[in-house]
């Protein structure tokens, strides 16, 4: 039997607090850069107020604006300063760029219009969400114009949460998943709106400890058409036992081999396969500025398990992801 599931971008709550900063006098590992707002639309003369973060392997983040390079690929469509202030002169689309003294850098699209015409479509990415307690993920809430242009308008839109005991949602559509239960996040941009369902769990991992279970890995592709990158996964049971409630983590671009019980990327809970029994997962990733990503999908118990075969729990696979 086939299962086919998504997975859900996630992140430590950390991300949202900045508690969890290294110690004084320690030198952080290889970072992620972010920009927020993602992929604007403005009209022209407007400004846009870009926001730089560094994201740490220990997950917790920097606020960089001020110590990165800030540039605009067409400057004569929109111009920044060095603070990540954007400024709209023409029609037309630019990329901001920034980069870190390391030489690292990320991209995000602005799309300059002539006029403020509204959107006709509205569409939260991803259609549906599950999250753990604790952990955040950041929607998109992308619109369709007359002329079939789209853009992010997530910075733009109100959000709102049917239950906010179970999670909460600010204004630029970063939802943190605060207890278990389930739930619709909605965001409304110029009179169309969208609505997603949310799930949140307590992460629970339980693979039976008697007989031997054998969950393998048996695909891991990353296909990329320059824009999104779509990422496939397949796991078996390969054992003769069935191995209930773990976790498939996700990590995008990674230089390290990941440890049981860290928090991917992405993840996905999977209720249980029985001996021979598969499931497939997919996911997709709006590319970042790399020409390559070197990821890596884990199956993941923080209990001490034995199985058949303890070495087919990881794959790796490098993706080609910028044209």
């Amino acid at each position: 039997m086939i299962a086919v599931l998504l997975f859900a971008a996630c992140f430590p709550a950390n991300h949202l607090d900045n508690t969890n900063d290294p110690a004084v006098g320690e030198e952080p590992d290889t970072v992620v850069l972010g920009l927020v707002p993602f992929d604007p639309i403005v009209v022209v003369g407007a400004q846009v107020e870009f926001t730089a973060k560094a994201f740490f392997p220990d997950t917790h983040y920097e606020i960089v604006t001020e110590t990165v390079e800030w540039a605009s690929t067409q400057p004569s469509v929109a111009s920044v300063d060095e603070k990540g202030l954007a400024t709209a002169l023409t029609t037309g689309s630019t990329e901001i760029v920034i980069t870190e003294p390391s030489g690292q850098l990320t991209t995000v699209d602005l799309t300059v219009i002539e006029e403020d015409f509204d959107p006709i479509s509205l569409h939260i990415k991803p259609a549906s969400l599950d999250l753990v307690v604790g952990t955040e993920h950041l929607l998109s809430a992308l619109a369709t114009y007359p002329d079939d242009s789209t853009g992010n308008l997530a910075s733009s839109c109100d959000w709102w949460v049917s239950d906010p005991t179970v999670a909460m949602v600010d204004n630029d559509g970063l939802v943190l998943a605060k207890k278990d239960g389930e739930t619709q996040i909605t965001a409304d941009c110029d009179g169309v709106s969208d609505q997603i369902p949310v799930t949140v769990w307590e992460k629970k991992v339980a693979i039976p400890t008697t007989g031997d279970p054998d969950l393998l890995i048996t695909a891991f592709e990353g296909v990329s058409d320059g824009w999104w990158t779509e990422y496939t996964v397949t796991i078996r049971n390969d054992g003769e036992t069935a191995a209930t409630g773990f976790w498939l983590d996700l990590w995008y671009d990674r230089y390290t081999t990941p440890t049981f019980c860290e928090y991917g990327d992405e993840y996905v809970w999977v209720e249980g396969l029985e001996p021979d029994e598969s499931a497939t997962y997919t996911t997709s990733l709006d590319d970042g500025p790399w020409y390559y990503w070197d990821s890596v999908v884990l199956v993941d118990s923080c209990d001490d398990v034995t199985e058949k075969d303890e070495t087919n729990n990881i794959a790796w696979e490098e993706v080609l992801t910028y044209y």
